[in-house]
């Protein structure tokens, strides 16, 4: 085995060893064959940069800018298509004084994750009053007319809009982060001032609480069984119904309801459902469903609920829609 130079020896066998160390093999090495490696660097390209999030997504899509002097806003419509299918959608320019307008505006958060999920989105600007708006097959063969242009929205939108997009249906929506120029802060104020207005005229509200779980699932299959009051205090006491009520609770606790517009958007909603990965119940049930447990003498609920959460406080109050 080859030694390390002592104190003793000269600078020059010191260097003399450290340049054969860094470029020649052990000998074992040597033995069997193995060759030196030499690595040399490559800089990344643009697009394996886009890839690993490194930059940002550039937009191809430009909106058509809203008149600074009317009433118009933007409405959404998501075109058809299977869940894994690339998402393609129309933003059309409409009066929001106009009665005959037939949409649902969708509710949810918007998450810190960066926008890199990518939609297609064409554009249109004119005269779609009352029943051009509602006919919407007969928009949706002009809107293939015009090329669609790729837009990045934030993965808890993106996996919205897959769900709610069918095979068979396109929705009319309207969708903050899609229906108003984020980049124009002179839109987004004068936008901002006709939310309740546009909430208010949806003749539904959609509620996006996130991608779906077996946890979800289950408690929103639980639901209606709540409902069913004759039931409700088996199922309190019932030791088996305990992971329907925690899954319930962690329901509850979504960061949906931590929104400071929540409130705003649900007190204007002529109808709202609820939307939790493929699960749907209407916003009304899962209301009642949760007073009904905080009204309840649930005493013994709570307190199986902690044990199973090793101590955690169960709290239905706090979490009330």
């Amino acid at each position: 085995m080859e030694e390390f130079p002592s104190r003793g020896d000269s600078v020059s066998s010191i260097n003399s060893y450290f340049d054969e160390s860094l470029y020649l093999p052990p000998q074992r090495a040597q033995r069997i064959g193995v060759s030196r490696n030499q690595i040399t660097y490559r800089p990344p390209t643009f697009s394996q940069l886009v890839a690993d999030e490194l930059v940002p997504r550039r937009n191809e899509y430009k909106y058509i800018a809203l008149a600074s002097d009317s009433d118009e806003i933007r409405l959404l419509v998501l075109h058809s298509g299977q869940y894994e299918d690339k998402i393609e959608c129309s933003l059309m320019t409409v009066p929001s004084t106009d009665r005959k307008l037939h949409y649902e505006a969708l509710s949810y958060h918007w998450g810190v994750e960066e926008p890199t999920k990518e939609i297609w989105i064409r554009s249109f600007k004119g005269n779609f009053q009352g029943k051009a708006v509602k006919n919407i097959r007969s928009f949706h063969n002009l809107a293939h007319h015009v090329k669609p242009q790729k837009f990045y929205i934030r993965p808890n939108l993106y996996a919205a809009l897959s769900q709610l997009c069918g095979p068979k249906r396109e929705l009319v929506l309207w969708i903050d982060a899609l229906c108003i120029n984020q980049d124009n802060q002179q839109e987004k104020n004068m936008q901002i001032l006709k939310m309740a207005e546009i909430y208010s005229r949806a003749y539904n509200v959609c509620i996006w609480l996130g991608e779906g779980s077996k946890q979800s699932d289950m408690a929103i299959d639980f639901l209606p069984k709540i409902l069913n009051l004759s039931q409700f205090d088996i199922l309190i006491n019932d030791q088996e119904m305990l992971k329907h009520w925690t899954a319930l609770a962690d329901l509850t606790r979504s960061t949906w309801s931590s929104r400071r517009w929540v409130v705003q958007e649900i007190a204007y909603a002529k109808e709202a459902t609820l939307h939790c990965g493929h699960g749907t119940i209407h916003w009304a049930d899962f209301a009642d469903a949760v007073t009904f447990v905080r009204c309840a003498p649930a005493d013994e609920l709570c307190r199986k609920w902690s044990d199973e959460r090793g101590g955690q406080r169960c709290d239905y109050k706090a979490s009330q829609p």
